[in-house]
């Protein structure tokens, strides 16, 4: 995993591009749940460029939570959990979840952003959500436990069924 970050940081650095300069933020109707993966969140988003292979310089900057409607219309189709907002460039999260499937949706709809193409209605693709849960998904919460393995500072302030949640993470 570090080989493999630290050749994404030098192609990153040979090509006039950075790293993810600022995290988002959640609304405070999070209320603070998502302090327990905040540490995670530029390693999150570096990761996943990693793992799509493309430099996204425009990240939403702020992570809203999804109004009741929302919900409910989500829930008819299946989901319910996050949406992604192309036109808007914005995130959208259940609030109701617990704070690692906050984090998981935040990874999900932070993919649908990284790669729009991936992006559009439930019921019209259907394939590309199996591609972001069977694959793309896999390959972040891997490289994000890779990671905390080997950050010891990091890791101390993440709580370890967050991390053994990353580990079995299928």
């Amino acid at each position: 995993m570090k080989l493999l970050l630290e050749n994404w940081r030098q192609y990153l650095a040979e090509n006039d591009v950075g790293e993810v300069k600022s995290p988002p933020t959640f609304s405070p109707c999070f209320g603070g749940k998502e302090k327990i993966f905040e540490p995670l969140l530029n390693q999150t988003l570096e990761i996943i460029e990693m793992v799509i292979n493309r430099n996204v310089d425009d990240w939403p900057q702020t992570i809203e939570c999804m109004t009741d409607e929302e919900i409910e219309e989500g829930e008819e189709v299946g989901g319910g959990h996050g949406l992604y907002l192309g036109d808007e460039q914005t995130i959208k999260i259940n609030s109701s979840m617990d704070p690692f499937n906050i984090y998981l949706n935040f990874v999900h709809e932070s993919l649908h952003h990284a790669k729009p193409e991936l992006t559009g209605p439930k019921f019209s693709s259907q394939h590309r959500h199996v591609e972001i849960n069977e694959s793309l998904m896999k390959q972040v919460m891997e490289h994000m436990a890779a990671f905390l393995n080997e950050e010891e500072k990091i890791k101390e302030q993440i709580p370890g069924d967050f991390i053994k949640g990353l580990e079995e993470y299928e």
